[in-house]
């Protein structure tokens, strides 16, 4: 019975992450679409078809430099578990992802979401950019990584690492600086 319903159970994670993945190939392959879609509330377009499935060869074009890094690193972490205090490589928590994607782009973050979520100025949602952090409670709890589209973050106990499209539950927004 228990190994029928752990079946169960990873079937269906699964199912949720490869919709992630399709949501996170489109907004990498059409990051205006989808930021467009984000800040309407519409939802993303669909990803094109291709004989090979999704990619993940990192982040969109137009991005360079320490967010392009930072937004690699965070979207090939998509389907690792969350564990707390985690700072990977083989499992994170919301601000260790987030701290060691920056960390690929030259910019150091302290390990606690409420000093990230403070670590650069305020950016007004309709003008987020690939490479900024999100925060999704008032008291900068919770951390993501905004990729374009949509976020990265790592969520809690029991969970893992995941893409979410849209504005989600975003509060506020900051861009790191170094």
């Amino acid at each position: 019975m228990h190994g029928e319903i752990a079946t169960i159970l990873e079937q269906q994670r699964q199912a949720q992450l490869q919709k992630e993945r399709e949501a996170l190939a489109t907004a990498v392959a059409n990051p205006q679409a989808a930021q467009t879609a984000a800040l309407s509330g519409a939802p993303a377009p669909a990803p094109a078809a291709t004989k090979s499935g999704p990619k993940y060869d990192g982040p969109p074009p137009s991005v360079s430099g320490g967010a392009g890094a930072a937004v690699a690193y965070a979207q090939a972490q998509v389907g690792k578990p969350y564990c707390y205090a985690g700072t990977g490589p083989d499992c994170y928590d919301c601000s260790g992802l987030t701290m060691m994607a920056w960390q690929q782009g030259g910019i150091s973050l302290s390990h606690f979401s409420g000093s990230q979520a403070g670590s650069g100025p305020h950016v007004p949602l309709n003008a987020l950019q690939p490479g900024d952090l999100i925060t999704t409670s008032s008291w900068g709890a919770h951390v993501g990584i905004w990729v374009g589209g949509g976020y990265v973050h790592a969520t809690h106990t029991g969970d893992f690492v995941r893409y979410v499209p849209g504005l989600g539950s975003v509060i506020d927004a900051v861009r790191p600086q170094g």
